[in-house]
């Protein structure tokens, strides 16, 4: 327990100069009394699904599509897709080539459907000077999108799947979600 403390306080936030935790309203206690030490975890840092929602925050606000930030942004995009590794996705779906995104950093075992789609969005809508490298991404992540449909026609976040074996529903982390698994 104490190894597993020291590694989340490496990814604890701090909210004044001092380092220390300061009082923040909080579900267990929504007062912020003073000397009450509210822990904050992030539980994940995603930059890859920030960076295309941000972009398109920005374009829907007016910012135009050839601005150099946005730009900047489509590069790391494209610099981030999955091109050459197959994950754990690729077990029930051998024959597709990767071209998904994944939502932290150097994860490239489990792109998911929702930050590839929300990359695609982005990337559709910033005008490139060259547009050919722009154009592969967007066929590919399309390809990749389109190919981990599930036979019912939904879709899971991780994988392509045939499952709707109800048993999922009763394992103790899919209950806050009913069906998450499904």
């Amino acid at each position: 327990i104490r190894k597993a403390l020291a590694g989340l306080r490496q990814f604890r936030q701090k909210y004044d100069s001092g380092g220390s935790l300061t009082p923040i309203p909080s579900p267990v206690n929504g007062r912020g009394e003073t000397g009450v030490r509210v822990l904050h975890q992030q539980c994940c840092i995603s930059p890859l699904w920030d960076t295309p929602w941000a972009g398109r925050a920005l374009l829907e606000s007016g910012i135009p599509p050839d601005d150099p930030n946005l730009l900047k942004a489509a590069r790391y995009l494209l610099k981030n897709q999955i091109r050459d590794f197959y994950g754990d996705w690729a077990v029930k779906n051998p024959k597709v080539e990767p071209g998904g995104w994944y939502f932290e950093f150097e994860n490239e075992f489990y792109p998911d459907v929702d930050d590839t789609a929300a990359a695609l969005m982005a990337l559709n809508s910033i005008s490139f000077l060259e547009t050919a490298p722009q154009e592969q991404a967007i066929q590919r992540g399309l390809n990749w999108v389109l190919n981990m449909q599930n036979p019912d026609g939904g879709w899971g976040a991780f994988d392509h799947t045939k499952s709707n074996k109800e048993i999922l529903n009763q394992l103790p982390f899919a209950t806050p979600f009913h069906g998450a698994l499904l």
